[in-house]
């Protein structure tokens, strides 16, 4: 398989979450990844900004002969290993009920800073705005 299966596997994101993050369907993303078809300067972009890693890894002018960040443990920091274990840890372990209080604290923190003073406030406001529709 080719960098970005690497780079996929080794964060340990499915192929579902990143083909949505970069705007392709599964199927595309496999066929990326096996070669298929090759990825476009843009789709390598997004990959790369995705990933946090350079566009040049996903090519063999910086990573030549297989060389990557995921295949050799000494390549990656122990910051970075932090930060990946961190990442997968929460993503693991976030229910939809953590996600959902996680969303509401940060509606309430958007709707003060809107000078909304209760829930029942922006409620009253959704409610009259679609009476006006």
């Amino acid at each position: 398989m080719n960098k970005i299966y690497q780079a996929r596997t080794g964060l340990g994101l499915s192929r579902g979450y990143v083909a949505k993050a970069v705007g392709l369907s599964e199927e595309e993303l496999q066929q990326v990844e096996e070669g298929s078809i090759g990825p476009s300067e843009s789709l390598l972009t997004r990959l790369s900004g995705l990933f946090h890693l350079p566009v040049e890894y996903f090519t063999d002018e910086a990573f030549p002969d297989g060389q990557n960040g995921f295949s050799g443990e000494d390549n990656i920091t122990e910051h970075d290993r932090q930060e990946i274990e961190n990442l997968q840890h929460f993503k693991k372990n976030l229910s939809a009920a953590e996600a959902m209080k996680i969303f509401q604290q940060q509606m309430r923190g958007a709707a003060g800073k809107a000078g909304f003073k209760s829930e029942e406030d922006v409620a009253d406001w959704i409610t009259a705005g679609r009476r006006n529709e």
